[in-house]
């Protein structure tokens, strides 16, 4: 019987290889957990405005009203009602791998919408919660 150790060997370091390739090229790793790596499932408005100044690809998403983000809204957000995201995520945020914040304006609907966005397979889903609580600058 021929020793079977070397292919065992190298078959364990390719998958290890693979496994830390996939991780090390994930969106949570730029804006994660600094010892760990992983996506926050839910940051303030404040750190949402940080993050987006840090990477300009992260999708600042406004799931309220138009009606009440006409009052006032974040900067550079798109707006996408929670009652109109079912019919229209896959159109307005089609990269499934993009770093997507969600607010709205208590929080309760950016909760919802973060659920159904990951039951859509998106990979990087965050909660800021609500505007009523955001004391920095708004656009009307």
């Amino acid at each position: 019987m021929k020793n079977k150790t070397p292919i065992f060997i190298a078959i364990v370091l390719v998958i290890a290889a693979a496994f830390f390739y996939i991780n090390s090229n994930t969106p949570a790793q730029s804006i994660g957990n600094d010892t760990t790596g992983e996506l926050p499932s839910n940051i303030t408005l404040e750190k949402a405005v940080e993050m987006q100044a840090e990477n300009s690809e992260i999708k600042l998403v406004d799931v309220r009203t138009p009606e009440e983000y006409n009052n006032g809204h974040m900067k550079d957000s798109i707006l996408l009602p929670l009652g109109n995201l079912t019919s229209e995520y896959s159109t307005v945020l089609p990269d499934k791998d993009a770093i997507i914040i969600l607010y709205c304006r208590s929080g309760n609907r950016a909760g919802q919408a973060q659920a159904l966005l990951s039951n859509q397979g998106y990979t990087a889903v965050i909660n800021a919660g609500g505007i009523n609580t955001y004391s920095g600058e708004l656009i009307q």
